[in-house]
Parts: structure tokens; sequence; C-alpha cells
């Protein structure tokens, strides 16, 4: 079941926050699945991982059909880096600072409404 997550924008009202429709990644099962052999995400659709604890993580696009943008994100849900990705690769993506957070997306959502690094992400 997704959940509602939004995403501030930095020196923007509440009101104008962007509305993402995310799964839960929690379990290490779940994390290690991910979005892998999905062919289509919906506009503002993904997933958010939920790691045990901060540190830096790498994600991988092996079995994932789909080009991601990948936001992570600090304990304080502020994003820290945002990193394009391609469908199926063997290449990790890394957070290059200690995250709580990772949150995939379809590739260019964050282009299309201009999420920065910066922004803050609440559920």
């Amino acid at each position: 079941m997704k959940k509602l997550y939004f995403i501030k924008k930095i020196n923007q009202p509440i009101n104008n926050s962007i509305v993402l429709y995310l799964d839960e990644a929690i379990t290490e099962t779940d994390r290690i699945i991910g979005l892998s052999n999905r062919h289509y995400l919906n506009d503002k659709n993904g997933m958010i991982f939920i790691f045990p604890r901060k540190d830096i993580y790498n994600m991988t696009m092996e079995n994932t059909f789909i080009p991601l943008d990948i936001l992570f994100i600090d304990e304080n849900g502020i994003i820290k880096t945002i990193k394009p990705s391609a469908a199926i690769s063997k290449n990790y993506v890394n957070s290059e600072v200690p995250v709580s957070y990772a949150i995939e997306l379809p590739y260019g959502t964050c282009e299309q409404y201009n999420i920065e690094v910066g922004d803050k992400v609440f559920q």
C-alpha cells in the first residue's frame, strides 16, 4: 500500500509541497527487492527505503528496468544528494554522505518538479 509523502521546497510555504505516493521498503528483504522487475512507475510514484541506521549506502539497478532519480535523505528529512541512475546497470549509486533514507522516483521527476538538494521530505 502506498503512503503519502511530501517534499517542501526551500523558502516555500508548506501548501506548495510536492505530493509523492511511495511504497515503503522497511525490512531488509523489501530493501533488496526494491523496484526490481518493475517496468513502469506512475508520475510521482516510487519507493522510500528506510534504513536501519544512518550510514553511507549503495543502491544497485541490476534488475530494475526503469531509469530512476535517487534521492538520499538524512535523519531530518533533508535531501543531501540526488543521483540519476540507468536501468539494468550493475554500477552502484553511492549516497556519498551518511543518510537514513533513499527515495527512488522515475527518472526526470526531480527536474520536472524542481526537487533539489536541501528540500525537505516529510509524511
